[in-house]
């Protein structure tokens, strides 16, 4: 019997039929899956954010019990309420002035931006692309966006409390007893991926958790140094621009270049000097952060490449906006823990640390 005719044989058609069935089902699957996870992409960003919250309030929580006598619901009660006491005394001693500011502020960048316009339409260039730009009502409407986004202020406040509502309650309860939705996903694992699939949940809670707190620490440094360096630059809305600034470090490589915008034009309403020099500054600050902070931090925590930073939030950032952005990093973080553990070692055999 010649290849030919056992390539012709029925057994041969049939198995070729049988692959090629089962090869349209998988690629239907996956693109139903990717249309279903399109069309819910928000709703899945909301979920990831409780995670984080979840992994952020566990994580003090498990700080709290290995320091204190506590059983795990009286820290993680304590941790919630300290934590709520927190939040709500800063906001009270500083609500005063940040609103104060925020007026202000939205008063003063339409000048800064303003100014910009009429320096350029001195050179000939400039002119043209003034004329060839969007009218400067909706540069300042864009302008607006941003620092809203940044500031976390909401246009529609009752959509933005109950969308933090939500997301209060996700975290709150998947923090509370978070072995009773880990051992429902494990109900739905092989028993022989198991043991598996439970690692590859931890070390994606570890390194969420190393994540958050690298990302804490470059908020308070940031933050602070721009307070510093603005307050000697004799920059106004000093309060509101570091709060923006630090608030920024949360969003790697992109957040900070937001922050750093309203700070440049609210120098530029004092002089294009000082301008010059809130641009510098933001650069040292972002400086020290990279090469001196975060390399510290990094040694025993998680870092993530410049690249793997930019492009999913370049990404997500086109698919689902803001949120997208913000959440970008953390995703990375848990699809590389993915990646790593059940393709690189276990697919592909290679141990890597």
């Amino acid at each position: 019997m010649n290849p030919t005719q056992v390539e012709d044989s029925p057994g041969a058609n049939t198995v070729f039929r049988r692959r090629a069935v089962t090869a349209v089902v998988i690629a239907a699957l996956v693109a139903g899956l990717l249309l279903l996870g399109a069309a819910t992409l928000d709703v899945i960003l909301l979920v990831f954010a409780g995670l984080l919250l979840a992994v952020a309030l566990r994580g003090l929580t498990d700080l709290l019990r290995r320091h204190t006598p506590l059983p795990d619901k009286a820290a993680f009660a304590v941790v919630l309420v300290g934590l709520l006491l927190l939040i709500g005394a800063g906001v009270g001693a500083m609500a005063p002035n940040l609103a104060a500011e925020l007026d202000q502020l939205a008063e003063t960048l339409p000048d800064a931006v303003q100014q910009i316009e009429d320096g350029l339409r001195r050179y000939e260039w400039g002119r043209q692309l003034v004329n060839n730009a969007p009218p400067v009502d909706r540069i300042l409407a864009r302008g607006g966006d941003i620092i809203a986004a940044v500031t976390g202020v909401a246009t529609n406040i009752i959509s933005a409390l109950g969308t933090a509502l939500v997301l209060l309650f996700i975290g709150i309860f998947l923090a509370i007893d978070p072995g009773l939705y880990v051992n429902g996903l494990l109900d739905l694992i092989p028993d022989n991926r198991r043991d598996r699939i439970h690692a590859v949940l931890s070390t994606m809670f570890t390194k969420l958790a190393q994540w958050l707190i690298t990302r804490f620490i470059s908020m308070v440094v940031t933050g602070i140094l721009a307070a510093i360096g603005l307050l000697l630059l004799g920059v106004p809305y000093v309060l509101t621009l570091s709060i923006l600034e630090g608030l920024s470090a949360f969003v790697p490589a992109l957040g900070p270049l937001l922050a750093a915008i309203p700070a440049i034009l609210v120098g530029l309403t004092q002089s294009p000097a000082t301008a010059l020099q809130v641009a510098v500054l933001y650069l040292i600050v972002q400086g020290i952060d990279n090469y001196i902070v975060s390399p510290i931090v990094a040694q025993k925590m998680i870092s993530l490449p410049p690249a793997l930073i930019i492009i999913p939030q370049l990404f997500l950032g086109a698919l689902a906006g803001l949120p997208g952005v913000i959440l970008a990093a953390p995703l990375t973080v848990v699809l590389m823990v993915a990646v790593r553990m059940l393709y690189i070692e276990d697919v592909l055999g290679k141990k890597r640390e």
